[in-house]
């Protein structure tokens, strides 16, 4: 365990390393836009990679509360929304199949990739999304996990294993356990020790240290099947 104290800074708290890779992921394609046709319906899979929540009660997390990229309605279509890109618009109507992994957009993706996280979403909302994430003091390498298709059969990948995704099924994939260190933050009632301040308006010292935990990365997936697009 380690441990180190810094003066509390709700910036320095949310300013550490991007979870490449997860926020930066959510859209897989199998077709060459250039060479596509725009549609209004396509194949949709949702997936969200996440762990369970730290024992640890003074773990760090990072808020990843982002506005909706797009919405499943009651009648199964798929809508954007005022986040949702005319860029990612087009790519998902030029697109056979699409895969949102936590609600985020890029093109194209895997699921999750060989390499270092240094947070990992840990809190899903509702439609495959994340609100936080925690902090590791030291990062994390992921394995490969990705969609495969071929026509309408989509397939999950993780490693060198095959998995089936039957349209409207939702399933659950535990992956590699590991031990990770995680960072905690504790806020204390001592004042930072900085002269040129006023006391009144210095800020309390945050308590640092990182814990060790074993962490098993899941995998959340559902195909959706094919999805009327609707613009309205």
């Amino acid at each position: 365990m380690t441990e180190n104290k810094k003066s509390f800074n709700r910036r320095q708290v949310l300013k550490v390393a991007g979870i490449s890779g997860i926020s930066s992921v959510g859209l897989s394609g199998f077709t060459d836009p250039s060479e596509a046709h725009p549609s209004e319906s396509v194949n949709v899979i949702e997936a969200n990679v996440f762990i369970d929540e730290p024992q640890d009660q003074s773990a760090a997390y990072l808020d990843m509360d982002v506005g909706k990229k797009y919405h499943v309605t009651s009648n199964s279509q798929l809508e954007f929304t005022s986040q949702t890109s005319e860029h990612d618009k087009k790519l998902i109507r030029n697109r056979g199949f699409v895969t949102f992994v936590n609600d985020l957009i890029s093109d194209p993706a895997p699921i999750l990739k060989p390499i270092e996280y240094h947070q990992f979403p840990v809190s899903l909302r509702s439609q495959y999304r994340t609100s936080k994430s925690v902090i590791f003091s030291e990062p994390i390498v992921g394995e490969i996990v990705q969609v495969v298709a071929k026509r309408n059969e989509p397939r999950l990948k993780i490693k060198n294993e095959m998995h089936d995704l039957p349209i409207g099924t939702e399933k659950i994939f535990n992956l590699s356990s590991r031990e990770a260190q995680i960072k905690t933050k504790k806020l204390t009632n001592d004042v930072a020790d900085k002269p040129e301040i006023p006391e009144s308006q210095r800020s309390l010292v945050v308590e640092e240290r990182s814990v060790n935990e074993t962490i098993t990365p899941k995998i959340k997936i559902k195909n959706r099947g094919e999805m009327k697009i609707n613009s309205d």
